[in-house]
């Protein structure tokens, strides 16, 4: 009786699901593939710098490819710092709804997840993304704001600035600096 039900709630809902219509993965000005750039296998340096207030320095490989009917770059990352691996994911993609560019990383190593909203350079050198605050582990919330950067075909730098709870809203100490090199 048990599975059942089951069938007959996932029949309901698959057919509920198809009373809404499927949005196309574009508009008219903008689409995932503004960010094709990040298509590919890149090796990374994350290095936290001197106003951080600690030393941390992370390498690692990110390997990013097309996702969920190429609506998402989905970048599988696995890095390691101080004999430490970690794993974590970030899917990029455009909401047509919203009409913007978002983005949503979860770790393997933390169980909070992040979400960013992007906005390209008008040069198309790069994008900025501002995040929603993230709880940290002594309780304060973190937002990040940062700024990737094409310093070619094959190469990103990535700045992260951080302003944590009880911090002045216009502090944004820059804390780490990333550089990816394509390596396919």
């Amino acid at each position: 009786m048990k599975n059942f039900v089951r069938g007959v709630a996932c029949a309901f809902v698959a057919a509920f699901l198809c009373l809404f219509p499927t949005y196309a993965a574009e508009d008219k000005e903008h689409s995932i593939a503004d960010l094709d750039f990040l298509l590919g296998k890149w090796r990374f340096v994350d290095e936290s710098t001197e106003i951080a207030g600690f030393e941390y320095r992370e390498e690692g490989e990110m390997i990013c490819e097309s996702a969920l009917d190429e609506r998402y770059i989905a970048c599988h990352c696995e890095g390691a710092s101080n004999g430490k691996t970690r794993h974590y994911v970030n899917y990029y993609s455009y909401n047509n709804l919203a009409g913007e560019f978002q983005l949503t990383s979860l770790f393997g190593n933390y169980p909070e997840k992040s979400h960013f909203r992007i906005k390209l350079d008008e040069g198309e050198n790069g994008f900025s993304m501002i995040g929603d605050p993230m709880r940290i582990p002594d309780g304060r919330r973190s937002t990040n704001w940062s700024v990737i950067s094409l310093e070619g075909p094959d190469r990103i730098r990535w700045e992260t600035r951080l302003n944590r709870t009880g911090e002045a809203p216009d502090h944004w100490p820059l804390k780490f600096v990333a550089t990816y090199e394509r390596v396919e």
